[in-house]
């Protein structure tokens, strides 16, 4: 578990004292009103003190209210500001539901807005423990980031940050208190990009819980992306059959059970591509006067240059001319008569 904090509004930041005081992230706003938004002079400070960066579009309390074409358009505006943040196109984003409601139909459709434009994947949604599960449930995000607001004591163990104090004095600012569950909660890494990987990379952590049929979320979602299969990170029948086939196929037990051993395989950098050497060039053909030194053939044939099939058909010949004397040979000794 590790510690930062979220904040909107702040005066000059001390980027080095954070880090000094026990905190290894921060979550910084995206949003329609510019005064509050994080900037890419503010996320590289950040980053080169080595501090990860967790993205949150909030405009009002009750934005998600708004229903699907509202969360299109504020995932598009979310998507272009963290581009010119200078932010990887992978990075997941949380949008906000800031205050104490369920996960009805208008944020259902919200959600689905958001998530048409940027996908499963890379969606996150902030919010009280009724939003964080409903959304979760619905399977409409892979990241969660629960606030004890609203939440009487619950807890949704899927949730990737816990907001567990408001009003903390920290840096001469106004802050909320944060805490991580794990290692992977949908930060913009200090060391570069973010927690969603392409089919070309992987992101699992060997500390990760294995998970099977019925399980939901971002590790999913990245198995699915590297067995080639839709990715939605619901481990639903279709993906349990995906990955027992593979298994089988990979001399693992197919047991649909993905941890370490399955890991280990499914995200191995890929082996060098094999290539034939180089054939070796052809040996060059004796000369006449070279198979002359060997073959008894009168050394006199080499000056009329003659075909090789003419040389073929003279050898034969002497070949022959051979046979025949050594048959007349062996017909003159005495014992061959009796």
């Amino acid at each position: 578990m590790s510690n930062g904090l979220d904040f909107a509004w702040h005066n000059a930041l001390d980027y080095g004292q954070f880090l000094q005081q026990g905190y290894s992230f921060v979550a910084r706003y995206l949003s329609h009103d510019d005064g509050k938004n994080l900037h890419r002079d503010e996320a590289s400070a950040w980053l080169a003190q080595g501090i990860d960066i967790v993205l949150v579009w909030e405009t009002t309390a009750n934005r998600a209210e708004d229903g699907f074409a509202t969360g299109q358009q504020d995932a598009n505006d979310a998507v272009a500001q963290a581009a010119g943040c200078g932010a990887p196109a992978n990075v997941p984003i949380f949008f906000a539901v800031d205050e104490d409601t369920t996960v009805g139909p208008h944020i259902t459709a919200y959600a689905q807005g958001f998530v048409s434009v940027i996908g499963v994947a890379r969606t996150g949604v902030y919010g009280s423990f009724d939003v964080v599960r409903g959304c979760f449930d619905a399977g409409l995000v892979a990241y969660g980031w629960q606030t004890y607001a609203w939440s009487n004591g619950q807890w949704d163990p899927r949730a990737h940050l816990r907001q567990v104090q408001n009003g903390v004095n920290a840096l001469g600012t106004s802050s909320d208190l944060d805490q991580t569950t794990g290692p992977d909660y949908g930060q913009w890494r200090a060391g570069g990009g973010g927690s969603v990987v392409t089919p070309s990379g992987g992101a699992y952590f060997p500390e990760t819980k294995p998970f099977r049929l019925g399980g939901f979320g971002t590790h999913t979602a990245i198995m699915q992306q590297a067995l080639h299969i839709p990715v939605d990170g619901r481990f639903g029948p279709g993906t349990d059959a995906a990955l027992r086939a593979w298994q089988r196929a990979h001399g693992l037990v197919a047991d649909g059970l993905f941890g370490d051993a399955s890991a280990k395989v499914l995200y191995a950098p890929p082996a060098p591509r094999w290539s034939a050497p180089p054939t070796p060039p052809k040996p060059p053909v004796p000369s006449v006067a070279f198979l002359a030194q060997f073959s008894g053939v009168p050394a006199v044939w080499e000056v009329r240059h003659i075909t090789r099939a003419e040389w073929n058909a003279r050898r034969l010949q002497q070949s022959a001319v051979h046979v025949l004397a050594d048959a007349k040979a062996l017909a003159a000794r005495p014992e061959a008569t009796r």
